[in-house]
Formats: C-alpha cells, sequence, structure tokens
C-alpha cells in the first residue's frame, strides 16, 4: 500500500519530469528555429539545405515527441493530484470511523464493567444465602438432635422413675 509519502514523492517525481520536458522542449524549439533560419539562407537545392531540412525534420519529430511526453505527464500529474484527493478524503473518513469505533469500545467497556460488578454483587448475594442456607440447615439439625436427646431424657427419666416405683413398692 502506497505511503503519502509516496504519493508525494512520485508528484515530485512528476513535477520533476514535465519540468524537464518543458526544458527540452524549449531547447529543441529555440535549435529548431535556429535551422530553418540557416537554411533560408541557402539556395535551393544546396546539400547543406538538405541535410539542414532533415535536422529539422528530425528536431519537429523529437518536439512532437516531447509534446506528447509532457502532454502525458501533465496528465499522470492530474491523476495523481486527484487520486491524493481521494486518498486525504477516505483517510478522514476512516479517522472519524475509528474515533466512532474507539468511543463505541469504550462505551462497551463501561456496560461490561459494570455488568462485571453487578455479577459480583450477585455471586456475594448468592454466596450469603447459601451460607444463610447451610446455617439454617444446621439449625434444623441441632433441634432434631436436641429434640431426639430431649425425648430420651424423658424415657430415661420414666425408665428410672419406673425403677424407683418398683424398689418402693417391693420394699414395702
Amino acid at each position: 500500500m502506497a505511503t503519502w509519502q509516496d504519493v508525494s514523492e512520485a508528484l515530485s517525481s512528476l513535477q520533476n519530469r514535465q519540468t524537464s520536458l518543458a526544458q527540452q522542449l524549449d531547447a529543441l524549439t529555440t535549435r529548431t528555429k535556429a535551422s530553418a533560419q540557416r537554411t533560408s539562407r541557402a539556395p535551393p537545392g544546396d546539400p547543406a539545405q538538405l541535410a539542414c531540412a532533415a535536422r529539422i525534420a528530425q528536431l519537429q519529430r523529437q518536439r512532437d515527441e516531447l509534446v506528447d511526453q509532457a502532454s502525458h505527464a501533465c496528465s499522470q500529474a492530474r491523476r495523481a493530484k486527484a487520486m491524493a484527493g481521494k486518498a486525504t478524503g477516505v483517510a478522514k473518513e476512516m479517522r472519524a470511523e475509528a474515533k466512532q469505533l474507539r468511543k463505541r469500545v469504550e462505551g462497551l467497556e463501561s456496560v461490561l464493567d459494570a455488568k462485571s460488578q453487578e455479577a459480583d454483587r450477585l455471586r456475594r448475594q448468592r454466596d450469603e444465602r447459601r451460607n444463610g442456607a447451610a446455617v439454617a440447615c444446621s439449625v434444623t439439625q441441632l433441634e432434631e438432635q436436641l429434640r431426639e436427646r430431649e425425648e430420651l431424657l424423658e424415657k430415661a427419666a420414666e425408665a428410672l422413675s419406673g425403677l424407683m416405683n418398683k424398689d418402693g413398692q417391693s420394699a414395702s
């Protein structure tokens, strides 16, 4: 993925290329004009004039190629500028979306903290109820044991009382 630095370097490269092509075009134009002036002074059919005309034709072809290259460089620069503008817009949208997502995560973290606190509170209540139920269960067990002992004591007291009554009757 291209970085902003890559895009900036590409734009600079295109601008440098465009400047270079413009300078080359100016130099060719100057040379073409100078050759044309020299040719116009030579008599018609002169070999120097023919060589000069060939050179002018060659320079004009080079000039046309440079014009095409300069035009292509301008088009590339315009496209690069448009793409940089789109990339800037996309980057802004992504930053805004990231900001929204961060806020959403913060909200969810708050909800999670609240839910965790509620779960801890409910666990403590459950543990307290379990402990209360265990205490109630052991109190019930102790009460049953106490009743059983009281019954045993009553039976023992009746048995002793029955024995004492038998001893008292047999002694009389």
